[in-house]
């Protein structure tokens, strides 16, 4: 039995256009195939006993309504004979040219761009190249690589689509500029596609006429929606959603690239997949004329790719694309396969086309939480950002109400001045530093970047990767270890922490490394060594390898799930200032005790009410997002401490990689400069080419006094965040003002007011106070009253005129000359090396100022 019901609104739905917030009563699939696309709301969807929905192809305007498909209802079923298929539904190749994208070089160069082979598109993965003819360089029967990559020579297709206007040929033989498509970033929430694959080569003049076009498209997008306002919507998933790129295929000699990957995204609030279920946004291959077994020729024009013809030209693979489920609970089946790699080039006798240059982004494990401050509409009601409240921004006098979401983007708040009711703590001396620690997957690397599948933590060790006896060659533990010890050595710090944006919920990530290490995306807690079933790769650890399978017989699950979080929120403010040193570097003790899923911005795990949590690798890496967070913590205290004009404020950014989530990490930092707050960068074991990205943070964030601080060996980390937050201890100086913030003013400085005297000898000594130097660097006796001048020089043995000479000018005998009894003079008269003592003939003392210089 075969059935489609659409029992309400059928001309509306199939249109995409049922009224916002409508529900129609069901949508069964029963065996039937449809073409649907844009946004379809039902209180009932089933897929089912070889049912199959597609997605109406990319028109090139209408993103909504084309190349997306979103289904929503309370509760979305697809069985496993059943599919719901996007495949090549997204951006679309133009004959003779270059793949379709969101922006200019993300679809693969091809065309009248090239003579021969077109490139890979692209989306999260980039694309990867074309060849050539690969017999004029060198070898005569392998190609030579980079000479004979395919070179984009610019697309030069006529008005009329019927010629390339240049046939000129500009490859240099050092593969550049690139065929391959450029890799782009989006909010899953976005309406976005894979991009095409660049068409075969026409530039030589070939390629027009009745030549199919051969360039593979982009995958579209598959949305499924079960939810409601009771949380009861559900999700189950044991059949197919494909939104692969379709592969390149190959016409006469010449080949086009592959799509890359679409995206899927299933919201639920309760979500299954089974064991086989297979969940697919992969790159399609590079074209060639090789007509190859087992690749699905229904890609391919029924006048392309015949077996027999000249195979020397290969196009690039299509890059893979996004796969994010989002659930309040789920239910992932072990066996169930995801796929978002980066497709392999076209293959022939002479030539191979090169893989797509990336793996897309798998976020399996993400916490759906409703609606949230993004400018999309998360909960599919109908409505943007709605019921998101307000929140208090400012202390006392100083406290203000504002909406807590302006125009998608979460309200950062500044007070304007310290009110009357900001009162300050009686000691301001400690310094303030928030520390930004790296949790992105590829934390659970070692230095070498080998996968330790643990962070070294009691609960989760991982592989002892350099085979000195210790789980403890994780970037996280290495980090863990020295922030950790960077805090309880600096008790007069009052340090914050943050990590990168995270939900929370127990066993809330359960990644296999099936899923995850074996598409190329950096890590996971599951240490494959006690998998089952067929292999599906081998990755190097440390010295060795390691063979991951597919079925965990003991899965490692973790309380977190990364993202790049919403608009200025990339990170987590776990402890916040004020917060008591035990409960800061609890998260970094490799313990996790007591776990708790409070998310209070300052207090997450309720850590000052005895909670235990540990920070967790998983996830991109949000660097504008996290400083943006920062900025948006710090700049409220900031502005509303007292102590602000001698309190210093900074940020120490530990990071393994640079910006993975699109954004602008530059102008975050620069922002927090400009408000005061000086941001330092501390990279570990980064990648050459991120090397400048992180630099230029560092830089804005620094008025370009520094750059970042490369660390490449563990014995470095703690040196170097020491040396930073040294920086950071104000100390007091001897200048009349409290340097340190302690309320006491130039305090350390003993004798300060006292009086002294220079090295002067009776008349002749000088007298004043101790006083500040003129740099603060300590005190000196600053002379107020000098010693006096005599007019005659006599010979006495004396400085008489106190210009420190004795006798000088004057012919003297002897040390000294009696002239008679000791009178009130200045002199030594009876050269007893006394002046001016007790005049024993009258009995009595000179006065102070008599024999006076």
């Amino acid at each position: 039995m075969t059935r489609v019901s659409l029992v309400l609104g059928l001309a509306l739905v199939a249109l995409g256009v049922l009224p916002t917030g409508a529900r129609a009563q069901d949508l069964i699939v029963d065996g039937e195939t449809r073409v649907l696309g844009g946004v379809q709301r039902f209180s009932r969807i089933e897929v089912i006993n070889g049912g199959r929905i597609e997605v109406l192809p990319f028109d090139g305007t209408d993103r909504e309504g084309t190349g997306n498909l979103v289904l929503v209802a309370d509760a979305i079923l697809v069985d496993a004979t059943s599919t719901i298929s996007a495949r090549g539904s997204g951006y679309q190749v133009l004959r003779c040219g270059d793949g379709d994208g969101p922006v200019p070089g993300a679809g693969g160069a091809g065309g009248c761009s090239v003579r021969d082979s077109g490139g890979g598109g692209a989306h999260f993965g980039a694309g990867g190249r074309g060849t050539k003819d690969c017999f004029v360089f060198g070898s005569r029967t392998t190609c030579q690589f980079p000479e004979e990559f395919e070179e984009d020579c610019g697309n030069t297709l006529n008005a009329a689509g019927s010629a390339c206007s240049s046939r000129a040929n500009c490859n240099d033989l050092d593969g550049l500029p690139t065929v391959a498509g450029a890799g782009y970033f989006h909010s899953i929430w976005e309406v976005e596609f894979g991009a095409a694959g660049g068409d075969k080569g026409c530039r030589d003049g070939d390629g027009f006429g009745s030549q199919p076009v051969v360039g593979g498209p982009g995958g579209g997008r598959i949305v499924l929606a079960g939810v409601n306002a009771t949380e009861t919507g559900s999700v189950t998933i044991a059949g197919t959603l494909d939104a692969d790129g379709k592969r390149g295929c190959g016409t006469g000699n010449d080949s086009g690239g592959g799509g890359a990957g679409g995206t899927i995204l299933v919201v639920a609030d309760v979500l299954t997949v089974a064991d086989t279920a297979v969940l697919s946004a992969a790159g399609g291959l590079g074209g060639d004329t090789n007509a190859r077994a087992g690749v699905r020729s229904e890609d391919c024009p029924t006048n392309a790719q015949a077996p027999g013809g000249t195979c020397d030209d290969c196009g690039g693979g299509g890059g893979g694309g996004l796969i994010s489920l989002l659930s309040r609970g789920q239910a992932i089946a072990a066996g169930a396969d995801f796929d978002v790699g980066g497709a392999a080039g076209g293959e022939c006798p002479i030539c191979e086309g090169e893989a797509g240059g990336g793996a897309g982004e798998l976020q399996l494990n993400r916490l759906y939480q409703g609606e949230t401050c993004d400018g999309f509409d998360n909960d599919f009601d109908g409505f943007v950002d709605e019921g998101l409240g307000t929140f208090t921004c400012g202390l006392g006098s100083c406290a203000t109400s504002l909406d807590a979401c302006t125009a998608g983007v979460a309200t950062s708040c500044v007070p304007d001045t310290v009110g009357a009711g900001c009162t300050a703590p009686p000691v301001c001396d400690e310094p303030r530093v928030l520390v930004i620690l790296d949790t992105s997957a590829s934390m659970l690397q070692d230095l070498d970047g080998g996968p330790t599948f643990g962070d070294g933590s009691l609960e989760h060790p991982g592989l002892d990767t350099d085979g000195d006896g210790d789980a403890n060659d994780a970037r996280l533990f290495l980090a863990k270890e020295a922030v950790s010890q960077l805090i309880s050595n600096y008790p007069e710090i009052d340090f914050a922490l943050a990590r990168y944006a995270q939900d929370t919920s127990a066993d809330q990530s359960c990644q296999l490394a099936a899923w995850i290490e074996c598409a190329g995306i950096f890590a996971t807690y599951d240490d494959p060594g006690d998998n089952t079933g067929p292999v599906e790769c081998i990755v190097d650890v440390g010295a060795g390898t390691r063979t991951i399978r597919r079925v965990s017989t003991g899965e490692e699950c973790i309380n977190y799930a990364g993202s790049c979080g919403d608009p200025r929120r990339g990170a987590d403010i776990l402890a916040g200032f004020g917060s008591d040193t035990r409960d800061v570097v609890r998260w970094l003790d490799g313990r996790e005790t007591d776990f708790r899923t409070g998310t209070a911005t300052g207090d997450y795990c309720a850590h000052a009410d005895g909670g235990d949590c540990e920070l967790r690798a998983t996830g991109p890496t949000p660097l504008e997002g996290a400083l943006d967070a920062a900025f948006d913590y710090i700049t409220p205290i900031q502005t509303t401490d007292p102590c602000t004009a001698c309190r210093g404020y900074s940020v120490i950014l530990v990071t393994d990689g640079a910006e993975s989530c699109d954004g602008d990490p530059a102008t975050a930092a620069e922002a927090l400069f400009d408000a005061g707050i000086e941001v330092e960068v501390v990279a570990v074991s980064v990648l050459a080419s991120e090397e400048a990205s992180l630099n230029a943070i560092a830089r804005a964030g620094s008025g370009d006094a520094r750059d970042a601080t490369f660390v490449r060996t563990p014995g470095d980390l703690v040196p170097t965040l020491t040396r930073l937050v040294a920086g950071a201890i104000r100390v007091e100086q001897c200048n009349g003002a409290d340097d340190d913030c302690d309320l006491a003013i130039d305090e350390g400085f003993p004798g300060l007011g006292d009086a002294c005297a220079d090295d002067g000898i009776g008349i002749c000594q000088g007298t004043g106070a101790i006083e500040c130097r003129a740099d603060g660097s300590g005190t000196e006796c600053s002379i107020s009253r000098p010693g006096g001048v005599r007019v005659v020089v006599v010979c006495t043995d004396l400085a008489d005129d106190c210009d420190g000479g004795i006798d000088e000018g004057l012919t003297c005998t002897g040390e000294c000359t009696p002239t008679g009894p000791e009178v009130c003079n200045g002199l030594d008269d009876n050269c007893n090396g006394a002046i001016d003592e007790t005049d024993p003939a009258v009995g009595t003392a000179c006065g102070d100022d008599e024999g006076a210089c």
